[in-house]
């Protein structure tokens, strides 16, 4: 928003020059820099897991762009912008923050709203006012001054984004429904649903439920291999005290029915 914009003149102390709509002519060194980072950063498109990849990328860029010479010009890019170190003002101590901030209150779900999708906190703080902190790319949803959950931001509508941690404790008091809430049938994996199916009372499941939130990707692959919940918790006590008396050394399991599981749906692997 314009407001946002001015909050952030003033926090660099810059004013702002702004141009008339659709008048590429006005700011052609930006628009030309602007194809300069297109053709020489973005092709081939950069093959990148996530935005801090994609910064390292660009940065990248920018320290060779440091050694372009420009036509016409004595000095390289890095040199130039070195001959201006004495006229830069200097930075405020801390970074502007960009991020939008609401007041949301939190529903009999355990969901808060923010920009057209839904995501869960603990259930204690069902019925309260929180703080939703939005960035581009991260979602902070905050009460008191600490950060209850933690998201990547959906640019989706309508979505909902449950954390079975925040209702654990909730359904291991009203246990008969546990197969059945939403936060369990979104959030845990396929393969311990299946073998929860196998369990004889609820107090079991909640059990299995927590092993998955403790072990990950260890339950999801035993949960293949044994029938019953002493023999789980026999396979996955051992392993994990052994881990833990070695822990600087970490061990990922390597669960290969991912890969059954990409293929049912159509994936090329």
């Amino acid at each position: 928003s314009t407001d946002k914009y001015k909050a952030m003149s003033g926090h660099y102390a810059f004013t702002p020059v702004f141009c008339n709509p659709a008048q590429g002519h006005e700011k052609g060194l930006v628009e030309g820099l602007v194809g300069y980072s297109r053709r020489n950063f973005m092709v081939p498109v950069p093959k990148v897991n996530s935005i801090e990849q994609l910064n390292a990328v660009l940065l990248e860029g920018c320290v060779k762009y440091s050694a372009h010479q420009i036509k016409g010009k004595p000095d390289n890019v890095g040199e130039m912008a070195s001959n201006c170190d004495a006229n830069w003002i200097s930075l405020p101590p801390y970074r502007f923050d960009t991020a939008r901030k609401i007041i949301a209150k939190v529903n009999e779900f355990s969901l808060v709203s923010f920009d057209h999708n839904k995501y869960s906190v603990p259930y204690t703080y069902s019925g309260r006012n929180v703080t939703v902190k939005g960035s581009g790319n991260n979602i902070e949803i905050i009460f008191e001054n600490k950060i209850i959950a933690q998201y990547t931001r959906i640019y989706e509508h309508n979505k909902t984004e449950y954390r079975l941690e925040h209702y654990i404790d909730l359904i291991e008091r009203r246990p008969r429904s546990v197969l059945n809430a939403e936060p369990i049938r979104k959030t845990v994996p396929d393969e311990v649903m299946k073998f929860a199916g196998k369990l004889s009372t609820p107090k079991e499941v909640i059990k299995l439920l927590r092993l998955n939130l403790e072990y990950g990707e260890e339950i999801i692959c035993l949960a293949q291999k044994v029938s019953s919940l002493e023999q789980l918790e026999a396979a996955i006590i051992p392993v994990s005290k052994s881990l833990k008396i070695k822990s600087e050394i970490k061990v990922n399991a390597v669960c290969l029915s991912q890969y059954d599981k990409l293929l049912k749906e159509g994936v090329a692997v």
